[in-house]
């Protein structure tokens, strides 16, 4: 795509429909689950629901941010050497949910994934607050379950599409 085209798309974009953001997020996003050790509460595992588009295109990025504001982070990634500049925008807290619910109707590749992250969300209490095992557990199978669903052993199906 030549630089003309690159613009003509941005400007195209300035009206993004929801559903083109989905393709997108489908194609060039992560809809998941990250997990850290609480080191202060004794090695208690903690979970981060996420969304993460990585991408080239920094002005649609940008685009995309100023849609959801407050619960979006863009940041310049790493690159390989010789490889254009990649750029992440990631959701979380407030921005994923709206994202998450915005979503919903039209993803198609991550849905499964999507499922996950909205239910895990569902388990989220605010500060530190001493989880029942039934909780914990959950919220692992649920990460274990994005883990895989985001590997390249996964293939989604046509039992898997919300169509």
């Amino acid at each position: 795509m030549d630089r003309n085209q690159a613009y003509k798309q941005i400007n195209q974009m300035v009206n993004m429909d929801i559903k083109y953001l989905a393709g997108f997020i489908d194609g060039e996003g992560w809809i998941g689950i990250a997990r850290t050790k609480d080191i202060m509460a004794g090695g208690v595992p903690r979970y981060f629901p996420e969304c993460r588009i990585t991408n080239t295109a920094l002005e649609i990025l940008e685009k995309i941010r100023d849609m959801y504001g407050v619960g979006t982070h863009l940041r310049k990634v790493k690159k390989n050497k010789g490889s254009k500049e990649m750029y992440q925008l990631k959701f979380y807290g407030s921005a994923l949910r709206k994202l998450l619910d915005d979503l919903k109707p039209h993803i198609i590749i991550k849905a499964e994934q999507l499922k996950k992250v909205t239910e895990i969300m569902n388990t989220m209490t605010f500060g530190r607050r001493k989880l029942s095992q039934e909780i914990l557990e959950k919220r692992e199978k649920l990460y274990h379950d994005c883990r895989y669903l985001n590997t390249p052993n996964y293939v989604p199906t046509e039992a898997n599409f919300p169509i």
